[in-house]
This record gives C-alpha cells, sequence and structure tokens, in this order.
C-alpha cells in the first residue's frame, strides 16, 4: 500500500502523511463491495448481456460484431457467456446456501443510491431549497393550473392554421429560450429578419427554429393545410420532451394543449403554459393537478437509483430525483449534497423493502 504515496507528491497533493492520503483514498473508492445488476436485452437477431450498477454500465457481452457489417459472432458470444454463467453460478451457490443471510446483508448494506423510497417534497425543499420549483409568477401559475384541473378555459378557437399555430409556438419557444439561457445553457437568440411583413414574422421564426419552409410548402392560412402540416411533422411540433400541441376538441373546436414528458421539465412547463395563458389562449395543461401539487409542495419525489428517460407518468410522485453515492457527497461546494444534507434525506425518506430471495426446495 506505501507504494501509492510517492513521497515526490506529499507537497503537490497537499497531504500531511502517508495516513493522511490513504484515508482519503479509501473514502473516495470504495471498493470492498461492488453492487452489480445483470440485465439482458434483444434487438432483432441480437442480444445483450449488460453488467452495470444501474448508473454506469460496466461491460456488456453481445452476439453483434463490432465490425462495420453489424454481423453476429456467436461462438464468442456463447464462450463469454459461458464464463459469466459460470461465475454467476457460484455466486448464486453461496445465496441458496444462506438466503437469510444474504437477505439480511442486502437489508443492511446495500447503498441508499441502489434502493427505490420517496421522500415529501416539502422535506426535500427545506433540507435542499436548490430542488424546489421556482416560478416568475406564481399566483398566475397556481391560476392556470387550477383552470385546467377545473377544466376552465378560454372560448376555444373555431378553426386552426398554420399562421395561428406558428404564433402560439414562438411564444412557447421564446419562454423556452429564455428558461435555459437563465441556467447558463447557450441556445441560439433569434433575431428579427429584415424586410419581413408583420404579419409574417411568426412564420418565419417558426421557420427558421424548425428549418421547415412552411410558407413555401403549404397555404398557412388554411385550416385543411394546417392538418397536413401538423400530420407531416408526425406530431413533432413542439419543444424538446415539450410538446406545445394544438389538438381539436371537438368538430369546430380547437385549444392549445402543453404536455410534458420527463418530470425534470417541471418548472419549464409551468412557464410555458405561463406564457400561453396571459397571452389568452385557450389552454389546455396535461398532468395539471400533479404539477400543482408540486408547486405547492404537496406532492412526494420518488428516490430512485436511475432518473435517465423517467418520465413524469410513471409513477405516482410528482418528479425523481437519483441520490449521490455517500462516498460523492461533501462540503466543498462542487458536491450535488453535502453530508448532512444526504443523511437527513436518508433518514426521513421511506424505503422500499427489497425483494426477499426464497429458498429453494
Amino acid at each position: 500500500m506505501t507504494t501509492l504515496y510517492p513521497k515526490r507528491y506529499k507537497g503537490i497533493l497537499g497531504y500531511q502523511s502517508e495516513e493522511a492520503f490513504l484515508a482519503d483514498w479509501l473514502a473516495f473508492n470504495p471498493t470492498e463491495t461492488q453492487w452489480f445488476h445483470v440485465v439482458s436485452y434483444r434487438y432483432e437477431e441480437f442480444r445483450s448481456i449488460c453488467v452495470t450498477d444501474r448508473k454506469h454500465t460496466h461491460f456488456v457481452i453481445t452476439n453483434r460484431s463490432s465490425c462495420g457489417d453489424g454481423e453476429s459472432d456467436n461462438a464468442w458470444y456463447c464462450d463469454s457467456l459461458a464464463r459469466l454463467f459460470d461465475y454467476l453460478q457460484r455466486l448464486v451457490d453461496v445465496i441458496v446456501a444462506n438466503p437469510d443471510g444474504f437477505n439480511d446483508y442486502v437489508a443492511h448494506n446495500l447503498p441508499y443510491q441502489q434502493r427505490t423510497g420517496r421522500i415529501a417534497r416539502k422535506e426535500l425543499n427545506r433540507i435542499a431549497p436548490k430542488f424546489k420549483i421556482e416560478v416568475e409568477d406564481r399566483e398566475t401559475a397556481v391560476k392556470a393550473l387550477e383552470d385546467s384541473v377545473k377544466e376552465h378555459s378560454r372560448p376555444h378557437l373555431k378553426t386552426m392554421t398554420i399562421r395561428q399555430y406558428c404564433m402560439y409556438y414562438r411564444i412557447a419557444n421564446e419562454v423556452y429560450e429564455a428558461y435555459y439561457r437563465k441556467r447558463g445553457v447557450v441556445n441560439h437568440i433569434y433575431k428579427e429578419q429584415p424586410n419581413v411583413p408583420e404579419k409574417l414574422q411568426d412564420i418565419a421564426y417558426y421557420t427558421r427554429v424548425k428549418f421547415v419552409d412552411v410558407d413555401r410548402l403549404y397555404n398557412i392560412d388554411s385550416p385543411e393545410d394546417f392538418i397536413r402540416f401538423a400530420t407531416d411533422h408526425y406530431s413533432e411540433l413542439g419543444l424538446s420532451r415539450l410538446n406545445v400541441i394544438a389538438s381539436k376538441v371537438s368538430q369546430q373546436s380547437w385549444m392549445i394543449v402543453v404536455s410534458n414528458s420527463y418530470s425534470t421539465n417541471v418548472g419549464l412547463t409551468i412557464e410555458v403554459a405561463i406564457a400561453l395563458y396571459k397571452a389568452g389562449v385557450p389552454l389546455l395543461i396535461r398532468d395539471a393537478e400533479k404539477l400543482l401539487k408540486i408547486l405547492c409542495e404537496e406532492d412526494y419525489v420518488r428516490l430512485i437509483p436511475n432518473s435517465y428517460h423517467n418520465y413524469m407518468g410513471y409513477q405516482e410522485e410528482g418528479t425523481v430525483y437519483e441520490l449521490p453515492w455517500e462516498y460523492e457527497c461533501s462540503d466543498d461546494g462542487e458536491s450535488a449534497l453535502t453530508l448532512e444534507q444526504y443523511n437527513a434525506i436518508v433518514s426521513l425518506a421511506e424505503w422500499q423493502d427489497e425483494e426477499l430471495v426464497n429458498s429453494i426446495a
């Protein structure tokens, strides 16, 4: 172990002793116990076994060749699987010999980052205020969400055209862009093109954002062409994971629908909805009741090992959060949570029991 601490690094790394270095090394390299998850999946004729920790992929065994032709390599695949399953069989034999001991070990040692639970949003926001969903005009946000919950709306539109839709899209997209710029994400700033008549400015805006020459391909004032326009785009008229859609409510009735996908889009969704609401648009906000509870801190946050591609409608809770590993938490200002915040969340959360392994007769 002494070779891990070269004497020449003493001054550069700032450690006063070899023991201090080793203590720091062990704290941030907890390799005594590693928890792995083995999953299998298929795509057409290809098969894969993936070993992960539900956050990162450690390795993949697949019959898909790395060559450009994409042909399967079944011989290598079968040989690799045989060696993996031989190792797994030895692990399973140990578990089968003492299932109660294994269950007890998992219950007391599985890291909280790998568990599933939930915590009251109000408690999470109190512990880590940065998680609180804030909007610029809270009063209007509450009113807009309440109206959608009660299905109260401005008078519906009798027709929908591309010209009308592009106006609503511009309102939404300008809020979308501004939201991310405030958070340091570089977005395009679309300046008005010169010599564009005012009545065509929304069309020009949509054309530049979506790279579709709508005024050349369609009659922008034709209700029939709006249907063709929407169909041609496979309903992808909205923003990334946040759709702003013109929906036909009845034979002679249209509304604008704001529909959120990812639970991480909650604040953005509400800001976009507020802008459209203020513009007097007949508006329907999907999941308005859930969004209202989130804004008023009346719901729960689901704690899960991996939040990637987690959609808002997957669970009862409003949003999800992926806890960091305990060893990643520190007071240096660069960690997602301090150790004190981490411990407070862990102690207040309601944790699901892990599935038990039963003995085999």
